[in-house]
Order: structure tokens, then sequence, then C-alpha cells
């Protein structure tokens, strides 16, 4: 029983980030990359294009590049990092070709990155958001894949 309230509070905790995140669409990474404290557990909506991916403490991440004019593969100023609570499916949407990733989330933190194809390492420290709920469009398939936590 308490395992299930737990969940229960876990689950209703994400639904009000997805909510947030509609509202929090203002904030840009610039901003929390010169001032991480002030929005650590905000929520934000992010979209880009998927850069990379890597796993870390047992969890899958990937990186996004909001911004089409910058190349993630030496340039990681307008890339963050999008953590999940549970595995990813064994999707082919779910990879670093993925056209669009739309991300709803709470602000972790903070850190360097380094990207796994070109292994160069950014500059500053970039945000990282645990997803609450992402999709992930890809050109060759008709629907997107939608994941909520």
């Amino acid at each position: 029983v308490g395992k299930e309230r737990v969940e229960e509070g876990i689950k209703r905790q994400r639904q009000e980030v997805r909510q947030d995140s509609y509202i929090n669409k203002a904030i840009s990474i610039e901003d929390v990359v010169l001032n991480p404290g002030a929005y650590t557990g905000q929520s934000v909506e992010w979209e880009g294009d998927a850069a990379f991916m890597d796993t870390a403490r047992g969890k899958d991440r990937v990186f996004v590049n909001i911004s089409a004019s910058a190349n993630p593969d030496s340039n990681m100023d307008h890339v963050f990092g999008v953590v999940f609570p549970r595995s990813l499916p064994n999707d082919p949407r779910v990879s670093i070709y993925s056209t669009h990733v739309t991300v709803k989330g709470k602000i972790l933190g903070v850190e360097k990155l380094l990207n796994t194809v070109s292994k160069t390492t950014s500059g500053r420290r970039q945000p990282i958001v645990e997803a609450a709920e992402v999709t992930f469009t890809r050109t060759q398939y008709d629907q997107p894949l939608v994941i909520r936590y």
C-alpha cells in the first residue's frame, strides 16, 4: 500500500511538471547556464534535434540541440541533456537521427557535457532535464513517439 502511494505521488508530481512546463516556455538554455541555481527545479518545455546519446548512472540520456545553426559536434552552447526515469523503449524513432525532440520536464541541474560522437566537451555546464513527457519525431515515420512518465 505504501509503495502504491509513493508511485501515485510521483505520477501526480510528473503531471504537474507537464502542466507547469507550458507556463515556463520562455526560459532559455542561456538563462539556465548563467544562473543555474535560480532555475533548478523549474518546469520547462524545450525542443530541438537529437545530437547524441549516452548512459550515466544506469539511466539513458539524450542530448538535444535547440539551434539549427549551431553544430553540436563543436559548439554545445545550445545543447541540453534529457534524463529518463525508466529505460527507453526499443524503437527506431528514439535515436540520434530523430529530426525533432520535444521535452517537457524539470531542470535537475547543470553539468559539463561530453559529445559521444565527436568526443568534444562543452565549454560551459549545460542544463540537464528530467523528462515527464518526451516526443520523438523521425521523418521516415508518420506518427511521432510520445512517452509519458
